[in-house]
C-alpha cells in the first residue's frame, strides 16, 4: 500500500510557483551573455556534477564557464575530472583566461606567465585525478 501522504499535489506549491510568476524568486548569477544566462546561472551553495559521452566538450565549456564565473564574480572552485589530467585543464583554464595560447605566446613572456598562473591559483585548486 502506498502512503499518500508522500504525494505533492501542485496546489501544495501554490505560494513558490506565486513567487515565480510575480518575479520574486532571487536570480542566479551571470556572465553578462543574455542567451548563456537564460538557460544557466550560478546559484551559490550548489554542486554539480556533469556526466555525459566522451569528447562532446563537457570539460571545455565548463573550464571556460567556471573561468567566466571567477572574473566577473570572483569565484573560486574545487575540479575532480576522472577523465583529464590536472595540467590539461590548466592548460585550457590558462587560454581562457588570457585569450591566448600558453604555447605559443607566453614562450617569451615569463613575467605574463607568472603573473597569469598566480591569478588561476586563487581561484582554481584540483583534485587529482589519481588519488580516489
Amino acid at each position: 500500500m502506498i502512503d499518500k501522504n508522500l504525494f505533492i499535489k501542485p496546489f501544495d506549491e501554490f505560494e513558490g510557483l506565486d513567487e515565480v510568476r510575480l518575479g520574486n524568486v532571487p536570480q542566479g548569477l551571470g556572465i553578462g551573455s543574455d542567451k548563456f544566462d537564460s538557460h544557466i546561472q550560478w546559484k551559490q551553495g550548489q554542486f554539480n556534477m556533469v556526466n555525459g559521452h566522451d569528447n562532446v566538450g563537457k570539460t571545455d565549456v565548463l573550464l571556460w564557464y567556471f573561468v567566466c564565473m571567477s572574473k566577473f564574480h570572483n569565484k573560486k572552485h574545487v575540479i575532480y575530472s576522472s577523465e583529464n589530467t590536472v595540467r590539461s585543464q590548466l592548460f585550457k583554464i590558462f587560454n581562457f583566461w588570457t585569450g591566448k595560447r600558453l604555447d605559443e605566446h607566453f614562450k617569451n613572456d615569463d613575467k605574463g606567465f607568472q603573473r597569469t598562473l598566480n591569478e588561476i591559483t586563487d581561484c582554481f585548486k584540483f583534485i587529482p585525478n589519481n588519488k580516489r
